[in-house]
């Protein structure tokens, strides 16, 4: 009922969605009953369930982190069976590029995350090629416009060098490019209108396809 209240008037088949799912993705389940409760076919919902324990543990969430990657695998799988254009877990950069990290930082460890969420997966039994397209990727974009750019094309590109490695055709990535928090100003608010426009239309410039090599 929450959920169905919250999206109320969300036309979830044309709509994408993403949902917070933190330490342990209930909301895969409680998606899949609101679909079925309003008739929508859940081949047609492209949301991200949003499940990530790793970036849970590094906000400070006391949690069993080995129960919480196995749920995140149970995620995918879930996802993989009842929601075919979802993503299930998120690799999130921008926590990183919030608490400092640069650029390469950001990407190591969005990079990392997922690396460590197709090994759960794997582990459980889910083939790799479909658990690396339950994957999204949450990256910042700020206002250094030329370098976010260059930061979500080479995000692609490595996350293609990631899938050759594990020996399966590259799938696109699903990238989710956020605001970066850091770049807004407490004693400055007015000028965060243009901190937020530049790095806005940096993220609509980054979203082309990167080629592996």
């Amino acid at each position: 009922d929450d959920l169905d209240e919250a999206l109320a008037g969300v036309a979830l088949a044309e709509v994408p969605v993403a949902l917070e799912g933190g330490r342990w993705g209930i909301n895969a389940a409680l998606l899949v009953a609101l679909l079925r409760r309003r008739g929508t076919d859940p081949a047609r919902v492209r949301a991200q369930l949003g499940a990530d324990p790793l970036g849970a543990a590094v906000r400070g969430f006391a949690l069993d982190l080995e129960r919480g990657m196995r749920r995140a695998a149970e995620i995918v799988a879930f996802a993989d069976a009842h929601l075919p254009q979802a993503s299930a877990v998120r690799a999130d950069g921008h926590l990183y590029h919030a608490g400092g990290a640069s650029e390469a930082q950001e990407l190591a460890a969005a990079l990392a995350s997922a690396v460590a969420y197709l090994r759960a997966a794997e582990a459980i039994g889910v083939p790799l090629e479909r658990a690396a397209a339950k994957i999204t990727f949450r990256l910042a974009a700020d206002t250094d416009v030329f370098l976010t750019v260059a930061k979500l094309r080479a995000a692609r590109w490595l996350w293609a060098r990631v899938q050759q490695a594990c020996g399966i055709a590259p799938v696109p990535m699903r990238l989710h490019a956020l605001t970066a928090t850091r770049i807004y100003a407490r004693r400055d608010p007015w000028n965060n209108l243009v901190r937020g426009t530049l790095a806005t239309l940096a993220a609509g410039l980054g979203g082309g396809k990167g080629k592996p090599v």
